[in-house]
């Protein structure tokens, strides 16, 4: 008879730090994940700071904005599989599956496809502006990267 099996482990990379270790102990020292923004400029904007990860080490700062994303949600997995007790593969990548949250808050072309359903209907609205939203692709690379051929999940955390 087969059991179900299910490890779980976490990662984390918020503005507070890369990695599980980072995050507690900012937390547990009151910081706050708030600071000058520098991946993108705010010369002309009244809001300067905000809450941006820190670079991953050896990552680099011109990278596209969707690419230091993937290399956070890289970093953060391998965390969680490390502190499930895995390192490297998963142990058998056909049985194993990926469950990605998102608060989708990086696409910039949801606001438009949601005024354009809001203002036209579900029938008339500009499905275009979701073009650019590559949240599965993110998710089937991850897959690869990680040699999980299991089911993959994309869920909203919003």
């Amino acid at each position: 008879m087969d059991t179900p099996l299910v490890i779980t482990g976490l990662g984390l990379t918020t503005s507070l730090g890369i990695g599980v270790e980072a995050n507690w102990t900012a937390l547990r020292a009151g910081e706050t994940g708030l600071r000058p923004l520098t991946s993108i400029d705010v010369a002309d904007h009244p809001v300067t700071d905000g809450g941006e990860a820190p670079l991953i080490p050896g990552a680099n700062p011109n990278d596209d904005r969707r690419d230091r994303a993937h290399a956070y949600l890289t970093a953060a997995i391998r965390e969680a599989l490390t502190s499930a007790g895995i390192d490297g593969r998963v142990p058998d990548p056909e049985r194993t599956s990926l469950l990605l949250g998102s608060s989708l808050a990086a696409q910039a072309s949801a606001p438009v496809f949601w005024a354009s359903f809001l203002e036209k209907g579900p029938r008339d609205a500009d499905f275009s502006a979701l073009r650019s939203y590559d949240a599965e692709t993110r998710l089937a690379s991850l897959c690869a990267d990680l040699d999980v051929r299991g089911e993959a999940f994309l869920v909203s955390n919003a």
